[in-house]
């Protein structure tokens, strides 16, 4: 019989080529991933620099060749700022939310709402609010106002609340003049929408008298059209007094 010889184990000195093979496998996979995830749409990346240009731009120092300093980028590359639970203060968005709830009021008691560039315009008829030659709200115009109050009591906008009349002179216990009752139906009825919700230091009061008519004050009706209150809703002027010593007062 044969004898029995050790058995010895050959070792493989190439066995660590498997697990290399699976390395180099493993970094061209993942290469070829970031190639792919990071190549660029080249139309829309041309957009945006242009847009960025144009935002970036000043008129005697451009920040960026080829701009002409006009602040008109691209809106579908870089929108409106956002303003959380406030409809962002778009106009549009503004006005399309008070037709829809306040429609009755248009077609039955002559408001009236017109866009003027970035501003809404709402035109508040005497016979909706006062009892001529005085300024305490009627309680149908109460109702309005209050409803309105409530669409606009979130905007980040600027309510300028405008009072007109004809130009028959008052003088009475209340007035002495239609400067003054202008002035008096202007601030009931930003104190009423104050009451309501708007936010008070968004809000402006003028008082114009006869001084700035809608229509000639020959006719009754033309007095009647100019027996008005205005509000307008535009956005905040940077120009306007800051608001910083009032918001730090209303924390104490």
């Amino acid at each position: 019989m044969r004898k029995k010889g050790k058995i010895r184990n050959k070792v493989d000195h190439y066995r660590y080529m498997v697990t290399y093979s699976d390395l180099i496998t493993l970094l061209l996979g993942f290469f070829v991933i970031l190639y792919a995830t990071t190549q660029v749409d080249t139309e829309n990346y041309k957009r945006l620099q242009d847009a960025l240009k144009k935002a970036f731009n000043s008129g005697a120092k451009p920040l960026l060749d080829g701009g002409d300093g006009v602040l008109d980028g691209d809106k579908s590359i870089l929108p409106e700022p956002v303003f959380p639970g406030s409809r962002q203060g778009n106009i549009d968005s503004i006005q399309s939310e008070i037709k829809s709830n306040l429609l009755s009021y248009f077609d039955e008691s002559n408001v009236t709402m017109v866009k003027e560039g970035e501003s809404i315009k709402i035109d508040m008829p005497e016979e909706l609010l006062f009892t001529s030659g005085f300024a305490e709200i009627k309680p149908k115009g109460i109702k309005f106002l209050d409803s309105l109050a409530d669409i606009l009591s979130d905007v980040p906008n600027q309510i300028t609340i405008d009072g007109h009349t004809d130009n028959v002179p008052i003088k009475n216990s209340s007035f002495e003049s239609n400067w003054h009752l202008s002035v008096g139906r202007a601030m009931n009825v930003a104190y009423l929408m104050m009451q309501s919700g708007l936010k008070e230091e968004n809000i402006a009061v003028r008082g114009y008298g006869a001084q700035r008519p809608k229509e000639s004050n020959a006719t009754e009706d033309g007095k009647a059209k100019n027996r008005r209150v205005e509000l307008i809703i535009s956005k905040i002027d940077i120009m306007s007094p800051s608001k910083v010593g009032y918001e730090k007062d209303s924390i104490k």
